[in-house]
């Protein structure tokens, strides 16, 4: 519902002779859906799963460009994602709150400089809307100019280490042993019903057999 009227306001769409929303409805309405972006992803359980792999990415193309395995060429790299995939990123940095709320064409920047002595850093800026100017975000675990093993070593931190094992799915090697089984138990069920079935044959045809020598005369 706000999401309409959201694109409505938007494109100057608004119908003037509408009675059943008004501004301050539509107020009461957006700061109930900015408050419950603030429990979106906060749970410490949930985090890991959702902004943890994008955080992760991120920091695998930064880790790769600084050790130049990436082309000296590769200057930028970017990703596509909702709104609720960047609550989820911030979120994953510990930095998102209500004025973070992603507009329409909302971006997030992650830079990484090499300083003067060969180490590097990091920056995080964000423009929430096409409206608002570039904004630096400071991380409360790193700062507005963040040591570059510092980021990498949270986003390992709050990633997820085994999806299998977190996720209660069962291993590769486990699920094909299990087929294994599954196959020998089937096969040896379908012999026993072969030899079983060959054996009722051959007694029905045995009967079959001296039935007829008896109705036979010699």
């Amino acid at each position: 519902m706000l999401n309409g009227q959201l694109l409505q306001k938007a494109h100057n769409m608004v119908e003037t002779n509408r009675t059943w929303m008004n501004e301050a409805l539509f107020k009461e309405i957006e700061d109930l859906f900015l408050k419950s972006t603030l429990h979106y992803y906060s749970n410490s359980k949930i985090t890991p799963f959702r902004g943890g792999p994008l955080l992760q990415s991120v920091a695998e193309v930064l880790m790769k460009k600084a050790k130049k395995i990436y082309n000296d060429q590769l200057k930028y790299m970017a990703y596509s994602a909702h709104e609720t995939g960047i609550i989820a990123f911030f979120t994953s940095m510990q930095i998102y709150n209500t004025s973070l709320i992603p507009d329409f064409a909302a971006c997030i920047m992650t830079e990484l400089y090499e300083e003067e002595d060969g180490t590097y850093t990091v920056d995080i800026l964000y423009k929430r809307s096409l409206k608002e100017e570039v904004q630096v975000l400071e991380l409360p675990w790193c700062g507005t100019v963040c040591n570059f093993e510092t980021f990498i070593n949270w986003s390992n931190n709050i990633a997820v280490k085994d999806w299998e094992k977190e996720c209660g799915l069962r291993r590769e090697e486990n699920f094909s042993e299990l087929q294994q089984r599954r196959a020998v138990i089937f096969l040896s069920v379908a012999l026993i019903v072969a030899i079983t079935g060959l054996c009722i044959l051959s007694v029905m045809y045995y009967q079959l057999k001296t039935l007829i020598k008896l109705k036979i005369p010699d």
